[in-house]
């Protein structure tokens, strides 16, 4: 699975929009839906969302190639 797929999986999860999820993962809107429309990989912005301690716990998920499934929200 691609970073812009977990990204969308992980946004979806916990029930967020894409303006939410921006704000709440300091990702500019912009560069959340070009990651999502697969225009951008997503990479750097899975760094900025572990840097929020909210969704630390999500690491291993994300580099986790063959774990395709939602993440379990804490």
């Amino acid at each position: 699975m691609n970073y812009d797929k977990k990204i969308k999986l992980l946004r979806s999860s916990l029930n967020l929009t894409q303006k939410d999820f921006a704000m709440e993962s300091s990702i500019p809107l912009s560069t959340l839906k070009k990651i999502e429309s697969g225009i951008s990989n997503g990479l750097s912005a899975i760094e900025q969302i572990l840097s929020n301690e909210k969704f630390v716990y999500l690491a291993k998920w994300f580099f986790d190639p063959t774990n395709n499934e939602a993440p379990v929200i804490n």
